[in-house]
């Protein structure tokens, strides 16, 4: 949809930043233009990234070239006979990013964009020039693309928790099938006895349900991660992934050796027992976001923002 937006929003902007142009133009005939061509550099930019699929990109310069495009709005500025300057247009812009901001911003974002755009009586400056207009615009849509970003890390560790918990349960079922055909060493869980649980090759099923259980749980865990913008919340990398799948393995396999410590097992548990524990063993997975949330804080890699 981002796509979908941003080739529809390209050509509209096109369109009004060509009509504001000239309403400058009529205004003071005499004004430089020179943001104008840099306007019109960004959103070729802006175009070409769309082409190329670089969509985050394109946004970006449509961003940046809405607040070059500012510089042209203090042509407007009025002097009443009170000695005031108004200018319409911008009140009218800084109405609607003060309603944007206090929507979409919490914390020091909406703190600093409120100082930048709300009007101060005592103040020399009546009202918001264009700078301040720039960069509540810039503070606003740099917390648009945190969360976007963080949506996108949040999508990729979806994606890799799937294919761990994909693979681990497709080398579930296949070694089953190959301890049913009779291979050597391994024990099927599903026709395993009271006897072969104490056997390396059920142990080995006990492992891949930690695995499969820490998949599951992982993902689950991600539907209720807040849209924080801490370093920790944006690590995707494919070995925190992998430090999920292994942590649920050995949580699993620390159950199954406990299982079958006789001093805390009256009789010995079923094998279906076995491997229920060892799936909801893999819950232990949330010790590795904890722990990177925890390194973080204490090397201070971590941000303050407090957006949520």
């Amino acid at each position: 949809m981002g796509s979908v937006w941003l080739r529809n929003r390209l050509p509209v902007f096109d369109h009004e930043f060509e009509v504001f142009v000239e309403d400058v133009r009529r205004t003071d005939p005499n004004r430089e233009l020179f943001w104008a061509d840099e306007c019109d550099e960004l959103l070729a930019a802006a175009r070409t990234a769309l082409e190329e699929g670089r969509i985050g990109a394109g946004w970006r310069l449509l961003h940046a070239a809405e607040r070059v495009s500012y510089r042209g709005l203090d042509v407007f500025d009025r002097t009443t006979p009170e000695g005031t300057v108004v200018n319409p247009r911008i009140e009218t812009q800084s109405r609607l990013l003060l309603e944007q901001a206090r929507e979409d911003l919490v914390g020091w974002r909406l703190r600093s964009v409120e100082a930048l755009l709300t009007v101060d009586d005592d103040a020399d400056r009546r009202v918001p020039n264009v700078d301040a207009l720039a960069e509540a615009h810039r503070l606003i849509h740099e917390r648009h693309e945190d969360v976007h970003l963080l949506r996108r890390s949040l999508l990729t560790q979806f994606e890799q928790l799937m294919f761990l918990g994909l693979g681990s349960g497709v080398a579930f079922l296949v070694l089953a099938a190959l301890a049913e055909a009779g291979v050597d060493g391994l024990v099927s869980p599903f026709a395993a006895t009271s006897n072969d649980v104490r056997s390396v090759g059920f142990a080995v099923f006990v492992v891949l349900a930690g695995v499969v259980g820490a998949s599951i749980f992982g993902m689950r865990s991600l539907r209720t991660q807040p849209l924080s913008t801490q370093l920790s919340r944006m690590i995707e990398r494919i070995h925190i992934t992998a430090a999920r799948g292994v942590v649920g393995g050995i949580a699993a396999g620390l159950f199954y050796f406990l299982l079958g410590i006789e001093l805390l097992a009256q009789a010995t548990p079923l094998p279906a027992v076995y491997i229920a524990v060892g799936f909801a063993a893999g819950y232990s997975e949330r010790m590795v976001p904890a722990a990177v949330d925890q390194i973080t804080a204490i090397t201070g890699a971590g941000s303050s923002e407090t957006d949520s």
